[in-house]
C-alpha cells in the first residue's frame, strides 16, 4: 500500500475554529442538539463540559441535560463572569456596610 500524501490528509481531517462547527470536505458538521440545548438562543442554557473535550463529543448525546450548541470555552467564560460578579457584589456589600457603620456614630450625651 501507498501512504497518503500530506494533501490527502488535509482534505480528510476536520478543520475547526473556536465557536464554529468542524468542516469536513466542505460540509459543516453542526453539533447535535441535546435536551439541555433548550434555552440556548436566550442564553439560559448550561454549557456541556464534555462536548468539546474529545473529537467524539459528549457521550450522553441528545439525552444530555447540558447544551451542546455553546462554543468551546463558554463554560469557562461563564464561570469567570459569575466569579467576577460575586466578587463585585461582595465588595459593594462591604462598602455599604462600612458606610452604614460610619453614619451611625454614637451621639454625644
Amino acid at each position: 500500500g501507498e501512504l497518503p500524501s500530506e494533501g490527502d490528509l488535509e482534505e480528510q481531517a476536520p478543520v475547526a475554529s473556536p465557536g464554529l462547527p468542524a468542516v469536513r470536505g466542505g460540509e459543516a458538521q453542526l453539533p447535535a442538539r441535546s435536551v439541555g440545548s433548550f434555552g440556548h438562543d436566550s442564553r439560559t442554557c448550561r454549557p456541556c463540559a464534555w462536548m468539546h473535550k474529545t473529537a467524539e463529543g459528549c457521550r450522553n448525546g441528545a439525552q444530555c441535560e447540558y447544551c451542546h450548541l455553546c462554543p468551546p470555552g463558554e463554560l469557562k467564560r461563564r464561570k469567570h463572569q459569575k466569579l467576577l460578579r460575586r466578587f463585585l457584589e461582595s465588595k459593594q456589600a462591604k462598602a455599604e456596610a462600612a458606610a452604614r457603620l460610619g453614619d451611625s456614630s454614637p451621639e454625644a450625651c
